[in-house]
């Protein structure tokens, strides 16, 4: 969401990078937590999959906590 509302449009391969970013520069995620399909992601990036293509089915990494998708962005603007 940074990404997007900082160059108010969305571009994959910025959006990419900056989550990247976000997700692996010390002190700058400060939750402990990353949900599972963060963490598939991740997994797929480290395995060299290219960054488009990183992401799976949520279907294919669902847990009971996978809400956090759609409630994490609004820590954004609060």
């Amino acid at each position: 969401m940074r990404s997007v509302t900082k160059k108010e449009e969305y571009n994959q391969e910025k959006f990419i990078e900056e989550f990247v970013k976000y997700m692996t520069t010390p002190g700058l995620n400060k939750d402990p937590y990353s949900e599972v399909y963060v963490r598939a992601w991740f997994n797929n990036f480290t395995d060299g999959v290219p960054s488009h293509a990183c992401a799976q089915e949520q279907r294919d990494v669902w847990s009971i906590g996978s809400s956090g998708g759609a409630i994490r962005p609004s820590d954004y603007f609060f």
